[in-house]
């Protein structure tokens, strides 16, 4: 039996990235990007991008909604369509390795899709423009801010 294959490649592929890097989506209409999707201790990939919106008054529950969901609409934030709330982990390497997003750090907590130790009806929160200051509220609560890492 003969198999013939015609795979018409383009005589200029896409230029290989670094060592470990894949090639991911660069959102609607944008052309994929290397990127090094290192590993994190939760099992997911290092955020590469913080959101420049952000959502107030908001539970825990809307947040996670409004992340999902979100399509980058804000200046800035490229039309991608991949965006998360944040776990503690990844929004602690998100606000350490990347710039202020437009209108600067947020004076207030920040949503986390992590369970308080211990207390499984809370849920972490990060004070933004303070680092790694963090709290915890009820889901319910609207004191907190929403951000979201892809």
């Amino acid at each position: 039996m003969q198999y013939n294959y015609n795979l018409n490649l383009p005589l200029s592929l896409t230029p290989m990235g670094n060592n470990g890097d894949v090639l991911l989506s660069g959102g609607v209409n944008a052309s994929p990007q290397w990127q090094n999707p290192s590993i994190l201790s939760t099992g997911g990939c290092l955020p590469t991008q913080i959101s420049n919106q952000t959502w107030s008054s908001v539970d825990w529950l809307t947040c996670g909604t409004n992340c999902a969901s979100y399509a980058g609409g804000t200046a800035g934030d490229g039309g991608f369509t991949d965006w998360r709330m944040p776990t503690v982990e990844e929004y602690t390497y998100a606000r350490q390795q990347f710039a202020a997003p437009t209108g600067g750090w947020l004076g207030g907590f920040i949503w986390t899709r992590d369970v308080y130790p211990g207390t499984p009806t809370n849920w972490i929160v990060l004070h933004e423009s303070a680092g790694g200051f963090w709290n915890s509220y009820t889901r319910t609560d609207t004191t907190p801010y929403c951000r979201c890492v892809r």
